[in-house]
């Protein structure tokens, strides 16, 4: 538990960072606002992520549709991934290890848009 402010982003982009994305895993990080993603992106670049590696799925960005296997981050709203499970699974295969998923401001993962 850390609060608002805190550094939850950045205590959790350090640790996949560190420990995951090096080791052959792929994440899905998931949050209900735009926002959110882009600067979940912007804290993964901080610790050495190349942005072409990484891929930001909404209305305002990309398409689900342009994920391919250098993506080893897709950013994304709940209610897209929700209408995209088939990329979803494309996510897992594609990656060497498994899929870490991150759910931001989980506090929300218990509305309808989650279930």
């Amino acid at each position: 538990i850390v609060p608002t402010g805190g550094g939850k982003t950045t205590i959790a982009a350090k640790w996949l960072t560190d420990n995951y994305l090096s080791n052959g895993y792929n994440v899905l990080w998931l949050a209900h606002r735009i926002e959110l993603l882009e600067q979940a992106q912007e804290t993964f670049m901080k610790f050495g992520v190349s942005k072409s590696s990484t891929l930001i799925t909404s209305s305002q960005h990309n398409s689900w549709t342009d994920i391919s296997n250098f993506h080893k981050i897709v950013l994304s709203t709940d209610r897209s991934c929700l209408s995209k499970l088939e990329y979803v699974k494309r996510l897992i295969n594609q990656s060497e290890r498994g899929l870490y998923i991150v759910v931001d401001e989980c506090h929300h993962s218990v509305s309808n848009s989650y279930l």
